[in-house]
Order: C-alpha cells, then sequence, then structure tokens
C-alpha cells in the first residue's frame, strides 16, 4: 500500500510539473531534389549544438526521413545534418520555443554537385499560425524599453491594463489571468530581473488542457536556461539628470559553467541576477503635487492652534493656510519605496541524458505608503509597509530514447 501510494504521488508531481513547464522541440523532414523528384533521406544525422558548438542532443531521420528532437530548453541552438550521401548542411541559430516544436524541413545537396558544407542562418515565419498568443524570446525583450513582465504581456492583442495595475484578457477580471514562472504557478504576477527572462509565452486564446481550468488566460515565463559559455551583464540607471521623480535601478546579472568535464561538457552551470529599485515617487503624476513652504509646515507643528480673539475657542493654524504658503512639487514627501529582486538556478547534468535543476526566486519591498489626504501637512506619519515574496523550484528531466545510437522501440520520449 505504501509503495502504491508513494508511486502514485510522485507521477501526479510529474504530472503537475509537465503540464505547466513545457520544454520545446525540432521537428521535420531531410530530403533532396533529384531529377525534380523529391527522395527523403533516412538514417541523416542531426546534430543540436548549444551556440558554442558543443553537442547537446543528436537523432536521426526515420525511413520516411522525419525527424524529432526533444526536449530542449527555450532558447537559439545551431543545427547541422549529414548524409553519407549528400553534402552536410548547418542551420545556425534555430529558435525553440517553450511547449513548442519549431519545424524544419531541410534539403540537401548531393555530394556529387558539390563538396563543402552548407550554412544558413535559420529566420522564423513572419506568420504562425493558430499558436495562442505572441511569444517573446530574450533577445526580442532586451531590444525593448521595458522591465517588467506584466508590460511584455501587455504587448498581446487580447491583453489590456486595469485600475489597479493588473492585466485583463479577454475583458476577463485580473484575478482570471494565471502566472506560471519556471512552471511553478504563482499568486500574483512575477517581478524578475529583466536580464534573468528567457521567453514570456502569452496564451489568449486555444488554451491546452495542461493549462487547467483558466479563464482568462496565461502569462508563462521561463528563466534563462544553462550555459556552456560565461556572460554577464551590469547597469546603472538614473532619472536624476532629467526630471525630479528620483528613479533608480543597479542591476547585475552572471551566469556559466561552474563545472567540465574532461571532455568539456558543463555539468554543473549557473544563473544570478539581481535588480535594486529607488523610487522617491512611486506614482508619478502629469500635474504636479501640491507641497508646502518647510519652514512654515516646522512652525505649524511647533504651534499647530490659533486662539480666537475673545479667548473662547481655538482654531487649527493649518486651517488658514494661503496660497503663499503652497508649492508645486513633482513628489510627495516621505513616499519612498525600494526593491529588490533576486533570481538564481542550478543545473546540474547528472547524466547524459537527465538533468537537474534548482532555483528559487525573491522580492522584496519596503517603502512608504503614499497618501494623498495627508501628504501636504501629515506625510512624516506615513505607514511603512514591507513585503516579501519568493518560491523555490526543482526539476529533474529524463529523455529516453533521443540518440540516433540507441535502438530503444521508444523514441523521444522525457519525463519531467
Amino acid at each position: 500500500m505504501g509503495k502504491s501510494l508513494t508511486t502514485t504521488l510522485l507521477a501526479l508531481l510529474a504530472y503537475v510539473s509537465m503540464a505547466q513547464n513545457q520544454p520545446g522541440s525540432i521537428k521535420g523532414q531531410v530530403y533532396e531534389i533529384t531529377n525534380g523528384v523529391k527522395e527523403t533521406i533516412p538514417g541523416a544525422s542531426i546534430l543540436i549544438k548549444d551556440l558554442a558548438g558543443k553537442l547537446l542532443q543528436n537523432g536521426a531521420t526515420d525511413f520516411d526521413g522525419n525527424y524529432s528532437i526533444s526536449p530542449l530548453d527555450p532558447g537559439k541552438y545551431n543545427m547541422e545534418i549529414i548524409s553519407s550521401s549528400s553534402n552536410p548542411k548547418k542551420i545556425n541559430g534555430v529558435i525553440v520555443k517553450q511547449g513548442k516544436a519549431t519545424l524544419i524541413d531541410v534539403e540537401l545537396i548531393s555530394d556529387i554537385v558539390q563538396l563543402t558544407t552548407v550554412d544558413i542562418t535559420f529566420t522564423e515565419d513572419i506568420i504562425v499560425a493558430n499558436e495562442g498568443g505572441p511569444n517573446f524570446q530574450r533577445e526580442e525583450i532586451n531590444e525593448m524599453s521595458i522591465r517588467e513582465i506584466q508590460d511584455v504581456a501587455l504587448l498581446a492583442p487580447a491583453a489590456t491594463p486595469t485600475a489597479g495595475g493588473g492585466i485583463s484578457m479577454k475583458g476577463e477580471r485580473p484575478e482570471a489571468t494565471s502566472y506560471i514562472l519556471d512552471g511553478v504557478k504563482l499568486s500574483r504576477p512575477p517581478n524578475i530581473p529583466k536580464d534573468a527572462i528567457g521567453s514570456v509565452e502569452i496564451q489568449s486564446s486555444g488554451l491546452a488542457a495542461r493549462y487547467g481550468d483558466v479563464q482568462g488566460g496565461v502569462v508563462n515565463t521561463e528563466t534563462r536556461g544553462p550555459s556552456s559559455l560565461w556572460f554577464g551583464s551590469a547597469e546603472v540607471l538614473s532619472s536624476a539628470l532629467f526630471d525630479n521623480y528620483g528613479y533608480n535601478l543597479a542591476a547585475f546579472t552572471i551566469g556559466g559553467p561552474l563545472l567540465k568535464s574532461k571532455d568539456k561538457t558543463t555539468k554543473i552551470s549557473f544563473l544570478l541576477s539581481t535588480e535594486f529599485v529607488r523610487n522617491e515617487e512611486p506614482n508619478p503624476s502629469s500635474v504636479p503635487y501640491v507641497g508646502i513652504n518647510q519652514n512654515y509646515l516646522r512652525d505649524l507643528e511647533n504651534n499647530p492652534l490659533r486662539v480666537n480673539p475673545n479667548g473662547r475657542t481655538v482654531f487649527y493654524r493649518s486651517e488658514f493656510t494661503t496660497e503663499d504658503q503652497l508649492t508645486d512639487s513633482d513628489r510627495r514627501s516621505n513616499s519612498s519605496t525600494n526593491q529588490l529582486r533576486m533570481i538564481g538556478n542550478l543545473n546540474f547534468r547528472t547524466s547524459k541524458t537527465s538533468t537537474l535543476t534548482v532555483g528559487g526566486r525573491l522580492e522584496h519591498d519596503n517603502g512608504k505608503v503614499g497618501n494623498n489626504f495627508n501628504h501636504i501637512f501629515n506625510s512624516n506619519t506615513n505607514l511603512n509597509r514591507t513585503t516579501t515574496d519568493w518560491s523555490a523550484r526543482a526539476r529533474l528531466l529524463k529523455s529516453f530514447g533521443s540518440d540516433s545510437t540507441n535502438n530503444s522501440i521508444i523514441k523521444n520520449a522525457y519525463m519531467s
């Protein structure tokens, strides 16, 4: 009974992980044109490499020339097709999206005609039918002037912003939008450093069953995957030279291999990304806020009352404030906020066909709660608000029968 229950729980956990965190794949057909006739090529080797040229997966075409390579983390890959009867061909920069198959049909040229390798740069189709929503890759997001995942999601045609700062999909309430980060369903939109984002998929129609009972839409975010090359970035932003809102950001990202085997295969890799944001005015207004002369305010605090000349009543001196004591201000007093965002991943290549990933995310906000009712006379009493949100994850990805030398009946299957 105990073994049966354990097996059932493990199967359920594997199903939940697979339902929300779907790797991609590359598939298609390899053929050549002979005397105007299309002939498929069985037994052609398909090599999938990272951008550094390290072999990640390989496979072979079947009797009809078809191939399918999976699972592959979202990102860019180089692809090489080798056949004994034709010249090899390389396709660089193949983009794999989460939960989707990248379709590439390859025409090889007979080695009688040409004796060199053909290099091709991969380009996506301009129109992709029935995807359910856009899927933005890291390179596209880096070229955008936005930093938040929510802002990326608003680029979807079905998404509209709400007054409370949320996202409405197809007119549904913001609560009907589901957010997933690295396969973990979150209770609110995640805020992670921009350089840590690998891809953002927005699904608003034709939702797959793996997403469950979703009424609005799904914003599915994947962080950057393992890399056999070192990478890093540092960024500092400030609005001090252009406005008085006091927006300041510092960001740092680093990642790469920690351990390699003798054959240069990356055994352990990591990603660490962090952002710190200080905002003196978190809600900038197109119309200036009303401020007050600080010397006058201190005088009011020391002498808040005025006695009626008849000596029977008193008045608040603030009620006699005139326009001369007021000023226009771009930001409210004592309303600054601080935000710390961190995310990290460790990837272990536990075997040739399995990878273990562990990671975590931390969001810490601390600041004053600005109040439009008391920001003129009473801003020193603004409440201090502190929120902390974190999550941790672990995923074991095991593939079966993807090696072209494997004679197993099971081909291109995986468990996550």
